[in-house]
């Protein structure tokens, strides 16, 4: 008996003949042909010539339109997007772009820094720890973990001006906290100077303090331990340099003084310890005399040798005088005696004249 041929039987089979209800044909029944209007309960065939082509392993079709996606991707081949793409979080292997823009930036939006208190902007995770640069709040800020390495011929610029490049602070820069410096070859300060709290100079009063924070002077330098305070100053279009609080001013060459100052108008020009000190004195000097006429000009007694030599019009009559003591007569006359001399210490002593002027 030949075998049974269902394609044939339906062949010879007009459609009006059958009498079909819905769902009651079997899809191994249908092979080729075309199906116009086609619709099923998950499908609806819209479309007026071949869109959708099925191979082993593949879908063919030219524009697909959908509002989701779900599941891992893989795209191999080119994507090329004319809109917007919007990406929750992008991780490539490599960027490029073909185009250049007028301006290119990054964009972040605001965020909540109570969730992210790390602020926005790059991260690059690495072996060790997580580098950052990004910016942050209160106050706001760009912060990094990173140092910044310049070439040695950029600077770091605000405004257009440099601020500070490889050797250079820029001019602009007026206020600073520098705690250390290395040697400086010049120095121009415009204001106060606070030396570690030991030398200070004032702006406002033009002085200078060492060891002290009131300077009684244009330069005050003050030894608290010894109670002692040096001025140089300018009174009355006169220099002074001394001490303030009556205390001894020397001067000296290594630690040999030379010339003592002391309390009470007491000047003392040499050193008792040293006989081999020499003065010099050039021009004319003046013992109370305030124009002296001659080398030296004395108003007053002097002693030479520990014998006294004063003027007077007579020998004195009281007070204590030693043996060689010598009285010159002031007012000198014809039978006058040039001085007297005392022959007997005493007081007064015994005084005898010499010297009788004759004409």
């Amino acid at each position: 008996m030949p075998a049974f041929n269902s394609s044939e039987l339906l062949k010879n089979i007009k459609f009006n003949q059958l009498n079909i209800n819905n769902g009651e044909i079997s899809g191994d029944l249908i092979s080729g042909g075309c199906v116009s209007s086609f619709s099923s309960t998950g499908i609806s065939d819209q479309s007026t010539k071949t869109s959708l082509v099925i191979k082993d392993n593949k879908i063919e079709v030219d524009i697909i339109e959908t509002k989701r996606i779900d599941g891992d991707v893989q795209l191999l081949g080119n994507l090329h997007v004319t809109g917007e793409l919007r990406i929750e979080k992008l991780k490539v292997t490599e960027l490029v772009s073909d185009r250049t823009y007028d301006k290119m930036y990054l964009e972040f939006q605001p965020i909540d820094v109570s969730v992210n208190p790390n602020g926005s902007g790059l991260i690059w995770k690495g072996r060790d720890y997580t580098k950052l640069f990004v910016f942050k709040n209160n106050p706001d800020r760009f912060f990094s973990t990173e140092n910044f390495d310049l070439p040695p011929e950029k600077s770091y610029k605000i405004d257009g001006v440099d601020v500070l490049n490889k050797n250079t602070l820029g001019s602009t820069i007026r206020k600073s906290s520098l705690r250390e410096v290395g040697t400086l070859h010049s120095l121009n300060v415009t204001g106060d100077v606070n030396l570690s709290e030991f030398v200070r100079f004032s702006s406002d009063q033009q002085r200078i303090a060492i060891n002290t924070e009131q300077p009684v002077g244009t330069i005050t330098i003050s030894d608290i331990e010894q109670d002692v305070i040096m001025n140089i100053d300018v009174d009355n279009g006169r220099a002074r340099i001394g001490t303030f609080n009556n205390r001894p001013f020397d001067l000296t060459v290594g630690d040999l003084t030379l010339i003592t100052l002391e309390p009470k108008g007491v000047l003392t020009i040499g050193n008792e310890y040293k006989e081999d000190v020499t003065t010099r004195v050039w021009g004319k000097v003046g013992i109370n005399v305030k124009n002296p006429e001659v080398d030296l000009d004395i108003r007053g007694s002097i002693k030479i040798s520990g014998k006294l030599f004063m003027v007077d019009n007579s020998p004195p009559n009281k007070g204590n005088y030693k043996r060689g003591d010598i009285v010159w007569n002031e007012n000198p006359q014809t039978n006058s005696p040039i001085g007297w001399v005392c022959v007997v210490s005493g007081s007064p002593g015994k005084w005898l004249q010499f010297g009788i002027i004759q004409e």
